[in-house]
């Protein structure tokens, strides 16, 4: 295990660019990091489990946001359950940078669930896509 060179405290930002050029986890624990990378194994395993619960936690808030069920064809299995752009600009929102489910959700419970967006089941925001803006349950329903 290599060890970064000691800075004074206080210094983090220089401290960090310091152990990346060193080669070590800019988070300070000395481990080696694999070239180009600037955290260790045991840091990004770390920070990717972190994400996933955020995720699953933040997606339960914005499906309990938004009555938790298909508002089309009344869905409640949430592993179905997706975010609908209801003026079909999903694409345009998705080229934006810094774009990520996990910052779609958190704006979406901090916009207080905006109602340019819906919940829909997978089958029903794929057919709306493919429908020309209507679900294919509709159709049936007329």
């Amino acid at each position: 295990m290599r060890s970064a060179p000691r800075l004074k405290k206080g210094n983090h930002v220089v401290a960090r660019q310091v152990r990346h050029a060193s080669g070590v986890c800019v988070r300070g624990d000395g481990n080696t990091v694999q070239p180009g990378k600037k955290l260790c194994n045991e840091c990004r395993i770390r920070d990717s489990d972190r994400q996933k619960h955020e995720y699953v936690n933040l997606k339960h808030l914005v499906i309990d946001g938004y009555g938790g069920c298909c508002k089309c064809c009344g869905e409640t299995i949430s592993t179905f359950l997706t975010v609908d752009h209801i003026h079909n600009d999903g694409a345009k929102e998705r080229n934006q940078a810094n774009y990520s489910l996990l910052n779609l959700y958190r704006r979406i419970i901090l916009e207080d669930f905006p109602p340019e967006y819906r919940l829909l089941c997978f089958n029903c925001n794929c057919g709306r896509a493919k429908n020309g803006g209507i679900c294919p349950h509709t159709e049936e329903t007329k």
